[in-house]
């Protein structure tokens, strides 16, 4: 009979670690990241001529601001993905949850009180001429909290007692995000949770009970919490806003991108393309997809697609392989935070999401949430690549 302890200690293999980790994983961020830079250089690069080199288009990606730092996000974030993997066992970090959460819920106080206002959202710290958005960070802190706390409900929650912590846990930082107000991260935080209770095994009378409360309170979330532009994007969204023609102005503009772009796109750095004319705003950060789809057309945006979906697809296989239900738990926030970011990114580009402001993983620009999801793919190796470690405890050797 397979025994398992989630907390009794373990003698490190290192060398086993490195031997498990998913590369298949990290090659297909290799993709994505590749995919992103180009992308980026499409939209913030000078346009090439139609006779230019390979050299001379190299050149000109290199010499856009975006693209450099760009790559200086995707490797101090790989350098940060191997911490989150190696430094300390994952167990870890649930052993500290209650230190974790207290200092989430910290920093969201904090950032509410004195942080910048951009867009009528207070979502940044200002650090010399940077930005940083602590509420990408405490994404994972919600994860390894909401993780540790259903791990000990032996693979069902039938009683709404058994979501009391877990609650309190989501419920908290949830009303801070929505105070700042920020729309976008607040609905990744119920994505997380709602993607966590349902592999955690909640009972479906609960789940149902728990989207009809939901369901209730979100118009008075709306009238009374999103500030003009969230609640005219929505507005738009439905059709029912007085300016509707304004509050949709870019997901015409991302329409209009995407469409030129054909079957096999208008290719890079090309002269008179709406990426390099400008028309979509925020299109390095939130509309990167419709840059994408009109530099490499229809095929490029279904490969850049397919990755996403290997992406998921690996995470979850990794979730399926490890069977510390802590460790189960952690690698599906992960999953659920990555499908509602691309789901709801390259839905809103399209017209079938509203428009929400978050970025698209591991291919828009921004160090916040770069290293906010190479942590993320880290805490996922970490879990995966102990799945099949020696464990001791006091009466002898367990394996799992």
């Amino acid at each position: 009979m397979r025994v398992y302890t989630p907390r009794t200690a373990y003698r490190r293999d290192l060398k086993r670690e490195i031997r498990s980790q998913d590369y298949f994983l990290l090659a297909v961020l290799l993709a994505i990241f590749a995919f992103s830079i180009l992308s980026l250089a499409n939209c913030t690069a000078a346009a090439a001529p139609k006779d230019a080199t390979l050299r001379q288009k190299i050149a000109l990606i290199w010499a856009s601001r975006y693209v450099r730092l760009q790559v200086i996000w995707f490797l101090t974030g790989g350098v940060l993905l191997l911490l989150a993997t190696f430094l300390v066992d994952y167990e870890f970090y649930g052993r500290i949850y209650l230190l974790i959460f207290a200092l989430n819920v910290l920093v969201l106080a904090v950032l509410w009180i004195i942080g910048e206002s951009t867009r009528g959202a207070v979502s940044w710290f200002t650090i010399g001429r940077r930005g940083l958005q602590p509420s990408e960070f405490c994404k994972l802190a919600l994860i390894i909290c909401l993780a540790w706390s259903m791990s000990d409900t032996n693979g069902r929650i039938t009683q709404f007692r058994q979501l009391v912590r877990p609650m309190l846990i989501f419920l908290i930082p949830f009303a801070l995000i929505l105070l700042q107000p920020d729309l976008g991260t607040a609905l990744v935080y119920v994505a997380i949770l709602v993607g966590m209770l349902f592999i955690a095994g909640v009972n479906w009378k609960i789940m149902l009970t728990g989207i009809a409360a939901a369901a209730l309170a979100l118009p008075l979330a709306v009238k009374y919490i999103l500030n003009d532009t969230q609640r005219a994007r929505l507005e738009g969204f439905f059709g029912t806003g007085t300016d509707a023609a304004n509050a949709t102005y870019q997901l015409r503009n991302s329409q209009m991108a995407i469409g030129s772009g054909g079957l096999s796109g208008r290719g890079l750095l090309a002269e008179g393309t709406v990426s390099q004319l400008d028309y979509v705003p925020d299109q390095h950060t939130d509309f990167i997809f419709s840059t994408a789809a009109e530099a490499f057309g229809f095929i490029g945006a279904v490969i850049i697609l397919v990755l996403y979906l290997l992406l998921l697809l690996r995470l979850l296989y990794m979730a399926y392989r490890t069977p510390d239900r802590f460790g189960k738990l952690l690698i599906t926030g992960v999953v659920s935070m990555f499908f509602f970011h691309i789901f709801e990114n390259i839905g809103m580009t399209i017209g079938l999401m509203p428009i929400t402001g978050i970025p698209l993983p591991f291919m828009s620009y921004g160090g916040s949430n770069m290293w906010t999801n190479m942590i993320a793919v880290g805490l996922a190796q970490n879990a995966y690549c102990r799945r099949n470690r020696v464990r001791y405890d006091n009466k002898g050797i367990i394996r799992f």
